[in-house]
């Protein structure tokens, strides 16, 4: 989430000669509330008048005349750089006035404090289109000066500006599965790359994707991708979670559904997208398997459970790769061979960590992955790799490649309905 927060009078003053023109006495206590324990956005200026860290906040300062280095501060040469780094985390904006414009039409949410008083100053809050935003008037305090708590939401992509038909969402099928024609697999491409719910730009993206498979958006589901091993059964009453409304249930990394006209999702930037297809019980499933996932044999926790929850047959199951980052472009370090060691004997971790040197390996997570499955049965002919790397392939979107701006492909799989 990409927050706005600020306070200002009634002509929108906020500030005078560098200065706070008012002091008054529990103003900035939801200052303080929302933002301890996130990343805080200031200039320059804003933070030459605090004139020390906050505690227990990451504070970015955007500057390209000073440096402000130093434990909980980092100096940023721009707002795009400080977004960029934040990755996932909630980003709260605190000024100056110049950062106020350029945020305003990238925030989520604004937590405005209204001082209901007209006060002298220099400095002032620039004006927004409230027809963008949905008003909550929260709390209404009877100070020496009265002032309110007013957050400003902002309104869905598709209620702003209702997508054109002509818009849509490129796309590559996976037509190894496609081909059975009971699913629609597919994963985009770097022309879309905000998938991830909350983030500036992804309900949008979700909607065109909709609109371009003709489906509803109330049927994708999108999990908050921790990095795990956990499988999630999805049914119909999980429809929209992270893509319309917040998630239920965390700790997931994977899905499968038996469920037909339920788009399964997953976001990825070089880690492993595992699509799953048993077309004899019409049972799907899609795993993110990043390095993490993969040690722990993710996407064969997977198969275990749809033979466990729709009686799946290992051997009737096929597996298709999506596109990932290849051995050839990840390098790792001699730690993460330890944490692949749990679950893999020395002659698997001879074929998984390739071209020694230095105390450094290349990491093959697709042979990682097939490996895995094999072993709970899998037939290697029921396994297909796209073979595109997304490190090499500019049309892809890679961390190592583009960090730190942080871009997601999203991958996906339907049963298709009768």
């Amino acid at each position: 989430m990409i927050a706005l927060i600020v306070a200002y009078a009634k002509n929108r003053v906020i500030g005078n000669k560098g200065q706070i023109p008012w002091r008054i006495k529990g103003e900035q206590k939801r200052f303080k509330e929302l933002t301890t324990g996130n990343v805080v956005v200031m200039g320059r200026r804003s933070y030459e008048e605090i004139g020390r860290p906050l505690p227990n906040r990451m504070t970015y300062v955007v500057s390209n005349t000073k440096n402000f280095d130093e434990e909980g501060v980092k100096t940023v040469k721009s707002l795009k750089e400080a977004i960029d780094l934040a990755a996932d985390k909630d980003i709260y904006i605190s000024g100056g006035a110049g950062l106020y414009k350029e945020a305003i039409d990238l925030v989520d949410v604004m937590y405005n404090t209204e001082i209901d008083a007209v006060i002298e100053g220099d400095t002032y809050f620039p004006l927004f289109d409230e027809s963008e935003f949905v008003k909550t008037i929260d709390e209404c305090v009877d100070a020496e000066i009265p002032y309110r708590y007013v957050t400003y939401t902002r309104k869905s992509a598709w209620e702003r500006h209702p997508v054109s038909k002509k818009e849509t969402i490129k796309y590559y099928p996976i037509e190894e599965l496609d081909k059975t024609g009971i699913v629609i697999s597919l994963y985009t491409t770097n022309r879309d790359s905000a998938w991830k719910y909350g983030k500036l730009g992804a309900d949008k993206n979700c909607k065109k994707l909709a609109d371009t498979l003709k489906i509803d958006i109330n049927d994708m589901v999108m999990l908050n991708q921790t990095h795990s091993d956990g499988i999630r059964v999805i049914t119909r009453k999980d429809a929209g979670e992270m893509v319309t409304r917040p998630l239920t249930k965390d700790g997931f990394d994977g899905m499968i559904t038996n469920e037909k006209g339920l788009l399964l999702c997953t976001v990825e930037a070089d880690c492993v997208p595992v699509y799953l297809l048993d077309p004899v019980h019409e049972a799907i499933g899609m795993v993110h398997s990043g390095w993490k996932g993969t040690a722990k044999q993710i996407a064969a926790n997977a198969v275990k459970l749809m033979s466990e929850t729709y009686d799946c047959r290992p051997e009737d199951i096929r597996i298709a790769i999506g596109p990932c980052i290849c051995a050839d472009c990840y390098e790792v370090g001699e730690e993460l061979k330890a944490e692949f060691s749990n679950d893999f004997s020395e002659d698997e971790l001879s074929r998984i960590f390739v071209n020694p040197h230095s105390d450094r390996y290349n990491l093959d997570l697709k042979k990682a992955i097939c490996i895995s499955l094999k072993k709970v049965g899998i037939k290697d002919e029921n396994i297909t790799d796209t073979g595109r790397c997304t490190k090499e392939d500019d049309e892809l979107c890679s961390w190592r490649r583009d960090n730190p701006v942080m871009r997601s492909m999203l991958t996906g799989i339907m049963l298709k309905k009768d």
